[in-house]
């Protein structure tokens, strides 16, 4: 037997109607959905029997299909119906019209031949996808009203809500209700296989009953039931996206992605998983982990996500840093445990792999402080995994010392009995030497001389015998870096000097040559004689110039008081050649005033 319910764009009251339809005409129609909330099954007909089919109509707002009196030869049983003819009945068997645009709706199909229909159920009849996403928007194509809000937001009355959730937290507390479609739950574009579940059981548990209970409750935690509502929008609008564009889904993405797994959204869980958790960056992956390890392992897919994304980006996890600090002990562990791997299969090797273990310690050293500071339990057993020289085989030098307080007497203390002496295990006995090691790496920087340096604490807390090899073979490595220093020092004396002497004797090379273009320059200035050329009372360039055309434009010849010639103001002075028998400074001849070399030797 197959139920349904046709709905109408009327805006009468709801009635009910009693139709048979041919099986062969079942698929002339397009939507499929859920029951009305006053859908009964046929009480003259048995549970099982399969020629008619039972559908009821309300004049609730419903999806657009319109029907006309020629097409209503789909209904046979024998007799001629159509969409305004069968029994029409109401609460109060009153008549009540059809409108020529009401709906078919089927709410559950016991079929005997419902494979050769094509009909598994309402998830799986061909074309129920846009059929369900058809009934979302009774007013609009986008799944909201003409007002805007979803179905499920309207006043219950004016939306036809069959259905109530009641929303508790699980202290029972904070209750809320809602009111949902049945359609949309079990069969819209992100249909809910929990709730479709859940109707037919309802629907089924006593057919020939009109008080069925129309409700349930479900108790969620407080992050659940914060962003339940938003889970109905995402399940009622699949033109909602969910990926990182919506700041209310970034909130609740985690919440979201444990309610679609809890209630079976499966198309809500793919679009979280691929468009939603790949775009999770370190920086913001914090409160993301926060959310996940409450609802671990419903949510693995972003703790994955997320530990990917540390082992990948782990040089840039800071000891203090959010993440770490939220962390789990097992969490930290799959670190560790993913990079010991990585070594394993030389995806890191040499250089980075020690670089990397050195900064493991660090968040290890930074880890247990956190955990110290705020009170937070670390079971001892699990610090000595995390400390673990397969997964720390390299201790940085500046954490050495906080190694030695704070992780070195916890492991101790996990070994000692209870009423004796604190012991040295092994395992704390290989961090020690592991941080022997970083001391021995760096014993220039280490002081163990002076009384009041912790190091010389540290090789006291090592074992006595340990303690004096360790002592014997530090003195000898720091003589060894002083004479490694002074030899350092001394050669690159031997290299300064070498380029001192070098350079010396390129400063004489260069000196030389300036002696000999000097005396070169002697030698020719030798060939001539400075004069002071005049042009007497009256100037005249060509006693001096025998060529005026070559004067650059805008030099200015003059003549001074004395007779002197002036370029711009400046005497000028003129070199000619020397005459053999003319020494190095003639003598001021006796010649007239005119003569041009008449105060050469005052000059």
């Amino acid at each position: 037997k197959i139920v349904g319910h046709i709905f109408s764009r009327g805006q009468g009251r709801s009635v009910r109607t009693l139709m048979t339809v041919e099986r062969s005409a079942f698929g002339a129609f397009p939507t499929l959905g859920t029951s009305d909330p006053f859908a009964v099954e046929d009480e003259d007909r048995e549970v099982g029997e399969t020629s008619p089919v039972t559908f009821e109509s309300s004049n609730s707002r419903g999806n657009p299909f319109a029907s006309t009196t020629n097409s209503h030869s789909c209904f046979d049983s024998g007799e001629e119906s159509s969409w305004s003819e069968g029994i029409v009945e109401d609460r109060q068997n009153e008549e009540v019209e059809y409108e020529e645009d009401d709906v078919l709706e089927v709410i559950d199909s016991d079929h005997e031949e419902e494979d050769q229909l094509g009909l598994k159920g309402v998830e799986s009849y061909e074309g129920c996808e846009q059929d369900a996403e058809n009934l979302a928007s009774v007013c609009t194509d986008d799944g909201s009203t003409a007002e805007g809000p979803l179905l499920w937001r309207m006043d219950p009355k004016n939306s036809w809500s069959d259905w109530k959730i009641v929303v508790t937290e699980e202290d029972g507390s904070h209750p809320t209700t809602y009111h949902v479609h049945k359609a949309l739950l079990a069969s819209g574009p992100r249909r809910s296989r929990y709730f479709r579940r859940l109707f037919r059981t309802d629907d089924v548990a006593d057919p020939s009953s009109t008080h069925q209970k129309r409700s349930s409750e479900i108790k969620l935690s407080h992050l659940s039931a914060n962003a339940f509502p938003l889970f109905l929008d995402l399940v009622y609008d699949q033109s909602i996206r969910v990926d990182h564009g919506e700041a209310s889904i970034r909130k609740h993405a985690v919440a979201l992605y444990q309610l679609a797994d809890t209630y079976q959204v499966g198309d809500l869980l793919k679009e979280i998983r691929s468009q939603f958790i790949p775009k999770i960056g370190l920086d913001e992956a914090c409160p993301y982990y926060q959310d996940a390890v409450m609802f671990h392992p419903p949510v693995r897919a972003f703790l994955d996500r997320i530990l990917n994304i540390c082992t990948s980006n782990v040089l840039r996890l800071d000891p203090t840093s959010p993440l770490l600090r939220a962390m789990e002990p097992d969490f930290l562990l799959a670190i560790l445990e993913t990079e010991r791997r990585r070594r394993e299969t030389r995806v890191t090797a040499g250089a980075e792999a020690l670089h990397i273990s050195r900064h493991l310690s660090t968040l290890i050293v930074g880890y247990v402080a956190y955990c110290d500071v705020e009170g937070i339990p670390l079971p001892d057993r699990m610090l000595e995994i995390l400390t673990r020289t397969e997964y720390i085989p390299s201790i940085d030098f500046h954490v050495v010392l906080e190694w030695s307080r704070m992780v070195v007497p916890k492991i101790m203390r996990m070994h000692t009995k209870s009423d004796g002496p604190v012991m040295t295990t092994d395992p704390a006995l290989n961090i020690q030497l592991r941080c022997l090691e970083s001391i021995k790496g760096n014993i220039s920087k280490v002081n163990l001389e002076d009384s009041r340096s912790e190091y010389r604490e540290f090789m006291k807390s090592l074992p006595a015998d340990i303690a004096v090899d360790a002592a014997l073979e530090l003195t000898m490595l720091r003589q060894k870096v002083q004479q490694d220093l002074m030899k350092a020092k001394y050669e690159g004396l031997l290299e300064r000097n070498a380029a001192l002497e070098q350079s010396f004797r390129q400063n004489s090379a260069e000196l030389q040559a300036l002696q000999r273009e000097r005396d070169g320059l002697a030698k020719d200035l030798g060939r001539f004689e400075l004069v002071l050329p005049s042009v007497g009372r009256k100037p005249s360039l060509k006693k001096v110039i025998s060529t005026p055309t070559l004067i650059p434009k805008g030099v200015k010849i003059s003549s001074a008081e004395n007779g002197h010639l002036q370029v711009n103001g400046r005497p000028l002075f003129l070199l000619r050649p020397r005459s053999p028998n003319t020494s190095t400074l003639p003598s001021t001849p006796k010649s007239s005033n005119n003569s041009p070399t008449r105060n050469l030797s005052r000059i």
